[in-house]
């Protein structure tokens, strides 16, 4: 089974919320990976810094594992009734997503308006 972004969103969260991985950083995650963030959130720190996300990068993406979880991430999510998108999914802002920093994640409001 191929594992689609979709499928992966929980690490998408989990590794969004690493301190110092900006969009350069996560773009050099997702490309040294091969869309594969799984493999990035489970990589050993000297992976990582192959990626080029740098020493204290790493570090910090290794002591996130000690903490969270991306199923975790996702339940916080769920429960505080908000959903995350990803740049690839498809009800991503185009004209954000065009530029050089834009952010992997975004996260909506779930609740129903009542209008």
């Amino acid at each position: 089974m191929t594992t689609t972004y979709t499928d992966s969103l929980g690490y998408w969260v989990a590794l969004s919320r690493v301190p110092r991985l900006g969009s350069a950083r996560f773009r050099l995650l997702e490309s040294h990976f091969d869309g594969n963030l799984a493999a990035a959130w489970t990589a050993p720190a000297r992976e990582l810094r192959a990626a080029g996300v740098g020493r204290a990068v790493a570090q910090a993406i290794v002591d996130a594992r000690q903490t969270s979880s991306p199923d975790q991430e996702l339940s916080r999510l769920f429960h505080a009734g908000v959903s995350a998108i990803n740049w690839h999914d498809a009800t991503y802002p185009d004209r954000l997503r065009e530029t050089d920093d834009a952010p992997p994640v975004l996260y909506v409001s779930r609740r129903p308006s009542f209008s």
